[in-house]
Parts: C-alpha cells; structure tokens; sequence
C-alpha cells in the first residue's frame, strides 16, 4: 500500500516517502468526527515498517476535518481578509481575538471552533455586522452606555403587591368558572368555581 522515494538518512536507515491510508476518530470542539484520508503522506521506515507521520500527514487530515466539520480553510480565510484589504492584526482586534490566533488559523496550525468560524463568516459576509464592531470598538469611555452595566433599581416591599392566602382567589380568577377555560386534565380544583 506505501509507495514513494527512498532515501537514507544520517544513521544509516533507510526511509522512504509514502503514502496510506488513514481512517480515525478525531475530536474537535467537544466532539468526535470519523475522518478518512486516502492517501496519507507520510515516512515509512524501511527496516521497521512504521509509519513516521510529519507535519503534512497533520495537514492533510486538519483539511479532512475542516471539510467534515464545515469550517473555513486557511487559505478561504487569508483570501477573504485580504479582500477587505484587512491585516491580520486589524481582523483579529475587530473581532476580540488575538492576533497570534489569525495566524495560526491562517497558517492551518490551528482549527478554529465552531463558533469562531460562525463569527468570521459573519464578518466577511455581512457589513451590518463589520460597522456594528466597528461602532462596538469606538466605545472607549467606561461610562459609555456600552461599558457600564447599572444594576436594577431596588424594590421596596411596599410597592408589591399583597399576596393572597391560602384559598383566598386573587382578582384575576375571580368570576371565572371551569368553563371559561381550556379543559386541563390535570387543572384541578384550584381553577373549579
């Protein structure tokens, strides 16, 4: 099933490219996905027969992933940014992120979640979305009403209102009968005339 180019490295063991077949349970995001890739690159050692998997075996199944899970590839990514004429830096402070984290999803060394990936193509597909961060971002001041959150005003006990007792009905029942309202099984004798 491997086939691909020898060659020796610098112990004296001979390894060659190769390509298999991979079939593997992946988790992403708090889930598990079933991910097959036909043909695999990876190293095998020729005296072993292991399989030495490298950094493009990481890439070919983080793209079978992306493509199962649905999310942008890097390359979707890099393309959409640069046409908003967009830095990584720039996109990654619009939508709170670090700018370590664009690259890294750019780059494809990272997978970005679900969510992320629901929040760049909101981003790149809606110019609502773009102008309300834009708006979000300008709110500097702690005492905008953006930044301050006021807590609720305080309730006195006299302003509610009295509790019936037990038995007693409360205005909003009064005068009704079991007839005026949608037959319940289970309504019991509290709504009985």
């Amino acid at each position: 099933m491997a086939k691909g180019n020898k060659r020796k490295s610098e112990d004296g063991v001979r390894y060659e490219a190769a390509t298999t077949r991979y079939v593997g349970r992946v988790k992403h995001d708090g889930r598990s996905y079933d991910v097959v890739v036909d043909e695999l690159p990876v190293t095998r050692d020729t005296v072993s027969g292991d399989f030495i998997y490298g950094p493009e075996a990481d890439e070919a199944i983080n793209g079978a992933l992306r493509v199962i899970v649905g999310l942008l590839s890097p390359a979707e990514l890099r393309l959409r940014r640069t046409r908003l004429g967009l830095t990584q830096e720039q996109l990654a402070k619009a939508l709170g992120l670090a700018a370590e984290t664009v690259s890294r999803i750019e780059t494809g060394s990272r997978i970005q979640s679900k969510s992320t990936d629901r929040l760049l193509r909101a981003y790149f597909g809606v110019q609502q979305v773009r102008a309300l961060f834009a708006a979000l971002d300008t709110k500097k001041d702690p005492k905008s009403e953006w930044a301050v959150i006021r807590p609720p005003e305080p309730v006195h006990a006299t302003s509610l209102p009295q509790a019936p007792r037990f038995g007693q009905r409360t205005s909003q029942w009064q005068g009704l009968n079991r007839g005026s309202l949608p037959d319940y099984p289970n309504a019991g004798p509290a709504f009985a005339a």
